[in-house]
């Protein structure tokens, strides 16, 4: 019986590990999407900043105002696709945020369940023992009946 809580205790231990680096191999997922994220968003706060550099001032010609209106264009269709990007991002952080609940709360489980064995365990140890300790004061008291 001790053998098998052992071996439950072992295989729940590698479970633990296993999830551990899941966890972590999340987080660094975490981390990677949070950085896509921030520079996609300092990517569009450049175009915008570029965009508003673009309107003319004073004077201008035909042809530098179609120019202009061409390169805003251009900007707003990239911050157009850019948003879509940072949206599938978003989803994919949002994924990736729920699968950490997921990994913390099987961690939870799985560090239960080896407490539960570690405490079966120790039990059956400590029954063992007063088993052995019974049947050596009822060897010693057999002895000591043989003596007399």
């Amino acid at each position: 019986m001790r053998h098998n809580i052992k071996n439950l205790m072992t295989r729940s231990e590698l479970k633990i590990e296993i999830n551990d680096l899941l966890l972590a191999r999340n987080e660094s997922e975490h981390r990677t999407i949070t950085t896509r994220i921030d520079s996609i968003g300092e990517e569009m706060i450049a175009l915008v900043n570029l965009s508003r550099s673009l309107y003319p001032t004073g004077e201008v010609t035909r042809e530098q105002l179609l120019s202009i209106q061409r390169r805003q264009g251009a900007i707003k269709r990239k911050l157009a696709d850019m948003k879509m990007q940072k949206a599938q991002i978003s989803l994919e952080l949002e994924a990736c945020q729920q699968k950490k609940i997921e990994l913390s709360e099987k961690q939870k489980f799985l560090v239960r369940k080896k407490d539960k064995y570690t405490h079966l365990h120790t039990t059956e140890r400590h029954k063992k023992r007063l088993k052995d300790v019974r049947i050596e004061e009822s060897e010693t008291e057999e002895r000591i009946s043989w003596l007399r």
